[in-house]
């Protein structure tokens, strides 16, 4: 794993051609880059077509760190759409703070499975 002390991402291959992307610690205007740095090593030369994000190690995430993790959809057009199938409580709070009903696949309380279905 490699990131600041304060943010962590990481990540594998997932079934079906999905990266699987894990998030901890604090994604904010300090940590952006890394955070976008990261996501670009683990998904180079990967064949990935879907990019999953586990965001429930997150403990702190500011607007900064929501423009990043949707960014990733631009950034990384090429490799395929970008969901989130689970988030921390400072996530929830801030996609629900900002409006976002449904941000990248996810809502506020309901973690998505890799699969897609609804486990909460």
């Amino acid at each position: 794993m490699i990131g600041s002390p304060a943010l962590i991402v990481d990540g594998d291959r997932g079934r079906n051609g999905t990266a699987m992307i894990y998030v901890s610690g604090e994604l904010d205007s300090g940590s952006v880059a890394t955070f976008r740095d990261r996501i670009a090593t683990l998904l180079a030369g990967s064949g990935a077509d879907e990019i999953l994000l586990d965001l429930s190690g997150l403990t702190f995430c500011d607007c900064a760190g929501l423009r990043a993790i949707e960014a990733l959809e631009f950034d990384h057009a090429d490799v395929g759409p970008v969901r989130i199938v689970a988030a921390s409580e400072p996530v929830d709070i801030l996609v629900s703070t900002v409006g976002s009903a449904s941000f990248l696949g996810y809502v506020p309380g309901v973690d998505t499975g890799a699969d897609g279905s609804f486990t909460g």
